[in-house]
């Protein structure tokens, strides 16, 4: 009968490391599989999103201005214009207009959003938690 081998304390620490890190592997695949097959994978948001709270005020408007302090040169363009004008369809969005009776406030400042309240005679109806400022005119 052949003599049984002796683990090394190196072969047993390590062993105590690979065993349970292979069974919370085979926990998370099977956790991502379950996801896969059962279509509740992750949350993805539809583009423009960040305006999807203004679409029931915004329903019967024709045109709203859309006033940013960003910059939307194409090299520098974050998109967040083009998403609005994408989620907010068939409304038309006019860039840095204040001609019309709602406005879609888009910054980072809030010291702007203030002031363009104040000199397009304002007030926030809804502030969303992207920190998109919907307005209509007094």
């Amino acid at each position: 009968m052949p003599r049984a081998k002796k683990l090394s304390i190196r072969q047993i620490l390590l062993l105590i490391l690979y065993i349970p890190a292979f069974g919370a592997g085979l926990v998370f695949l099977g956790i991502n599989l379950y996801f896969h097959f059962h279509g509740q994978g992750g949350y993805t948001q539809e583009p423009g999103g960040q305006f999807a709270g203004f679409k029931d005020v915004l329903k019967n408007e024709h045109k709203v201005n859309y006033i940013t302090n960003r910059d939307i040169t194409p090299e520098k363009n974050d998109g967040q214009f083009l998403m609005s004008q994408y989620q907010l369809a068939p409304t038309v969005i006019e860039l840095n207009s204040k001609d019309n009776r709602f406005s879609i406030i888009d910054t980072n400042d809030p010291q702007f959003a203030l002031n363009t309240l104040k000199s397009t005679n304002s007030i926030p109806i809804i502030v969303n938690e992207y920190g998109k400022v919907l307005a209509v005119k007094k």
